[in-house]
């Protein structure tokens, strides 16, 4: 598929950058998974991190900073990039993917609003599932993999979850977005999302 043929469609190139990936021709791939997140296919970075993840590729971590970052609205509400990280080490002469860390921090807003929020979007994020969605009650015990235990700490205005270090790059999409939409429900207006450095690992 050239060029020409493959038009200014962000679906077909993050299709066609999946088909690549799947070939072996991962540089090819990321210049198509560029031009579909440019083109804005829905959801594109995170459905990138996800292919990368699948295909055991660091370049997950990456895309996984540019989706977090994607969330965020300019003076108002804010995702960091380094917000539930993937995280890489060091094996031999390779890189690889390591974990995700996952707890979340709301700064930069009233501390009532904030608590509220986390509160509010506890449930829902500990039914969220790996493959990013929040199925209903009656669905979980066929559900793919979820962080079935969440805790909020209310004084260091976090929320983690008990998800085992996987890496979920769908997942991390839906608790981000479900807190984002919480802390707009009480009507907050500006905060900062981000994971704080004290949840990384220390290697």
């Amino acid at each position: 598929m050239d060029d020409q043929q493959l038009g200014p469609d962000g679906e077909a190139a993050l299709q066609h950058g999946r088909e690549l990936l799947a070939a072996g021709d991962r540089d090819g791939a990321e210049e198509r998974f560029a031009e579909a997140a440019e083109l804005g296919a829905l959801d594109a970075p995170w459905r990138i991190a996800q292919a990368y993840l699948e295909a055991h590729d660091t370049r997950t971590a990456a895309w996984m900073r540019r989706a977090a970052t994607s969330l965020s609205q300019p003076g108002g509400i804010t995702v960091d990039p380094d917000t539930l990280p993937i995280t890489t080490i060091r094996c031999e002469d390779y890189e690889v993917l390591a974990d995700q860390v996952w707890c979340v921090a709301v700064t930069d807003c009233d501390p009532q609003a904030a608590v509220a929020a986390l509160r509010a979007a506890a449930p829902s994020i500990g039914q969220a599932t790996e493959d990013g969605r929040v199925p209903a009650a009656d669905q979980i015990a066929t559900a793919p993999y979820y962080a079935n235990c969440t805790w909020v700490d209310e004084t260091k205005l976090t929320l983690t979850l008990d998800a085992k270090d996987g890496v979920m790059p769908m997942l991390a999409r839906v608790v981000l977005t479900v807190l984002v939409a919480e802390l707009e429900r009480t009507g907050a207006t500006q905060a900062r999302l981000h994971t704080p450095r004290s949840a990384w690992p220390l290697y």
